[in-house]
């Protein structure tokens, strides 16, 4: 289940591969790690 949902996600990320696009995914993804992170962190 979880594999197959993040391949989806994955695909749906480079359905446009346009720069700016891309800029904008990175930058999603830093953002959502650095969440993560702070839950972890405040978690403990």
């Amino acid at each position: 289940m979880g594999p197959s949902l993040s391949k989806e996600r994955f695909t749906w990320h480079w359905s446009g591969p346009t720069a700016g696009g891309y800029r904008r995914v990175m930058i999603t993804v830093r953002n959502q790690v650095r969440i993560h992170l702070s839950i972890l962190t405040s978690d403990h």
